[in-house]
């Protein structure tokens, strides 16, 4: 009998003990060890803000509302037979380590540490002294392009739950804009750029109506935070996407020109070749600058140029091979020409030379089948002479390699006109790219 009751009052405060570890406690107890940081001082926060849960190994620190440097000067001590491992990096630890998105940790190993022996681990939790407090003192300003970068002073912003979002709102709009293409509590990309302290860093690519925008600033527990000063997105130089028209149309195909700060009112757009310029209908302008419609005139196959103007200067400028069909082949360029470069193009005989071309522009990709690819030279003095120079195909002296082609001293120095030739193997067809735009000069 007395043996069952002891055995009773050890079950019971076993049980009693269970039950008060899992109702408040909600870290494990990590297993003993003689490896302690015993003490920790950070460089511009109070002791009494520092405390080390031994038992789970936990650094608790509540942050001040601000932070003098991104390095925050470190000194701790140590159990006697204990190193640091990792954390801590020459002393300092980085202000954008202190924040709920980045899961920081202190690392220590025996001084003379033998095969076997376990790394110690101290995990270090960050509480802000009070709510994330956005304080710019003047308006935001951001001016749209391809990245954009904002950023926003802020109080008590180590120690505060992550950002996941930042939601705009126009002027007179009620719709709310996600700056983030894809919201995600995960990233700590919006703590830090350039080491700057106490600042929300925002990175996006979102293009916006030019205007004056409320901002707010959304938290991983769904806590909004407006910012008290507007946002004001104003217009930037113009950029282009990747545009399927680049280098290549079919006679009587529109095109569509996408980028950024493509504003109606803004733009201007020529299309010209070496003896004549076009004006083209253009239409549809989104509301966002991103893109706009072009109606391009009855153009003959041949080598043109697209210039894009904003504001009377010229921004962009872009080779357009008109084609008389989607399977024609496409000389892009030898070598660099620039934009609008119709002079003779002097090249060296029995030296490698870089061309860039397409057999086949209805794929959009180079050399996408294996073809026999020539440049094809025709004196100009005397269209009979003819001579076809065998190109080296992409990737052939490794992945990344240009094609090129070497002009053989059997071609008479001379001006010729150079086209691509593409053969078949299969079938044993012909197709020939539209006239280069240059002439071509052996020498």
């Amino acid at each position: 009998m007395g043996w069952s009751i002891q055995f009773l009052i050890v079950l019971l405060g076993v049980t009693l003990m269970t039950c008060k570890r899992g109702s408040e406690d909600t870290d494990p107890v990590v297993p003993e060890t003689g490896l302690k940081i015993l003490e920790l001082h950070l460089a511009g926060i109070p002791d009494k803000n520092i405390t080390i849960d031994q038992d789970k190994r936990i650094i608790r620190i509540v942050m001040p509302q601000t932070l003098s440097a991104d390095g925050i000067k470190a000194d701790y001590k140590l159990t006697s037979d204990a190193r640091l491992y990792s954390g801590l990096e020459k002393g300092y630890l980085r202000a954008r380590d202190l924040n709920k998105c980045n899961e920081t940790r202190i690392s220590l190993q025996k001084i003379n540490p033998q095969p076997g022996d376990l790394v110690v681990e101290y995990s270090i939790v960050t509480v802000a002294a009070g709510k994330l407090t956005p304080n710019p003192t003047t308006p935001l300003e951001l001016e749209l392009s391809n990245s954009m970068r904002l950023s926003i002073p802020a109080l008590n912003l180590y120690g505060s739950e992550a950002l996941m979002d930042a939601l705009v709102t126009r002027e007179g709009s009620s719709e709310k804009i996600s700056l983030f293409r894809e919201p995600s509590p995960h990233s700590c990309l919006w703590f830090s750029f350039d080491q700057v302290t106490n600042q929300v860093h925002l990175s996006t690519s979102r293009q916006l109506q030019p205007g004056r925008y409320a901002l707010e600033l959304v938290q991983t527990d769904g806590t909004v935070v407006p910012v008290p000063q507007p946002l004001l997105v104003k217009k930037g130089a113009v950029f282009l996407g990747t545009n399927p028209w680049i280098w290549s149309l079919v006679t009587k195909e529109s095109f569509r020109v996408e980028g950024y700060n493509l504003f109606k009112g803004d733009i201007s757009l020529t299309i010209a070749n070496k003896h004549q310029t076009y004006q083209p209908v253009l239409s549809d302008f989104a509301a966002d600058g991103t893109g706009f419609q072009v109606a391009v005139p009855v153009l003959d196959p041949g080598v043109y140029y697209v210039k894009i103007s904003q504001d009377g200067q010229e921004m962009v400028c872009h080779k357009l091979n008109v084609l008389t069909d989607k399977n024609q082949p496409l000389l892009k360029g030898i070598g660099n020409s620039g934009c609008m470069n119709f002079e003779t193009l002097p090249l060296a005989r029995q030296k490698q030379q870089v061309i860039n071309y397409a057999p086949s522009t209805a794929a959009r990709q180079p050399n996408p089948v294996q073809l026999d690819e020539q440049l094809q030279l025709v004196s100009i003095g005397n269209p009979s002479v003819q001579f076809s120079i065998p190109i080296v195909p992409y990737g052939v002296k490794g992945s990344d390699s240009p094609a090129y082609f070497t002009i053989p001293t059997s071609v008479p120095t001379g001006v010729y006109q150079a086209k691509l030739l593409i053969k078949d193997s299969k079938t044993g067809k012909f197709l020939f790219s539209n006239n280069y735009e240059r002439l071509i000069d052996v020498q």
